[in-house]
């Protein structure tokens, strides 16, 4: 048996860097929700998706502790492609 330690929980998903793509369209390639159990390979996942809809340059995902010792924040920081005008 695989002791996975503590369940940690998605507080917040924080998305930031885009200008012209909404927060939704970003969102909706998550493979995470706030309130679901905290999981690396969907974030990874969900990563690889957001860098699939080829938008952005980069796609930086990172953690920061939530409020409390079993709930995590989620970062996404996008940076949008140039659109050459």
């Amino acid at each position: 048996e695989v002791n996975e330690g503590p369940k940690v929980y998605v507080e917040k998903i924080n998305i930031e860097g885009n200008v012209r793509t909404l927060d939704r369209v970003i969102r909706r390639e998550f493979r995470l929700v706030e309130g679901d159990a905290f999981n690396t390979a969907k974030l990874n996942r969900s990563r690889s998706r957001i860098r699939g809809l080829n938008f952005f340059a980069n796609v930086e995902v990172t953690q920061t502790p939530g409020e409390a010792p079993d709930r995590t924040i989620v970062n996404v920081e996008v940076k949008e492609k140039s659109t050459g005008q």
